[in-house]
């Protein structure tokens, strides 16, 4: 028990990017434009807690159709590996929402905002590194010359 109350506390963090610019912007505070996808998970990666990366880019951002809402993120070529626990979620961007329909009800009503976009750039989308438990989702990844969105650890 004298363990458990001397063993630092894991606390989960939420980085919220705002802009779709691939840059290292890596503050990720509440000032405007300060958070990329490529810092928010550098600054995940840097703790051992389930963190989440959010999303709130406005839809006047470059990178987005204010007519859709959709916003692309071209990551940057270093700056895809997770290798720590994340939830990266981006069904946290305004507008965006979960399938809430089964089969038998019509198929799918999600909306889907965010596009992690590999078009102008080589490798893969996201790149999770060691067997541990994070969740991608509300994302649509595509357009990757390796044709992998996601590249999965090997198990020997």
């Amino acid at each position: 028990m004298a363990a458990l109350l001397l063993s630092p506390v894991l606390r989960a963090a939420t980085f919220v990017v705002d802009t779709s610019s691939a840059l290292t912007l890596n503050t990720c505070s509440a000032a405007p434009n300060d958070c990329s996808s490529s810092g928010a998970i550098n600054r995940a990666n840097a703790d051992a807690a389930l963190d989440t990366i959010a999303f709130t880019i406005p839809t006047s951002d470059p990178g987005c159709v204010p007519a859709t809402g959709v916003c692309t993120i071209t990551p940057a070529p270093s700056q895809r590996l997770i290798s720590k626990p994340a939830l990266i979620d981006g069904f946290t961007q305004p507008g965006a929402s979960p399938n809430t329909l089964m089969a038998a009800q019509g198929g799918l009503n999600s909306q889907i905002k965010k596009l992690l976009d590999g078009s102008s750039t080589n490798g893969v989308g996201l790149q999770l590194k060691g067997l541990h438990a994070s969740v991608v989702r509300g994302l649509a990844i595509g357009r990757f010359a390796s044709r992998a969105g996601i590249l999965l650890p090997t198990i020997a």
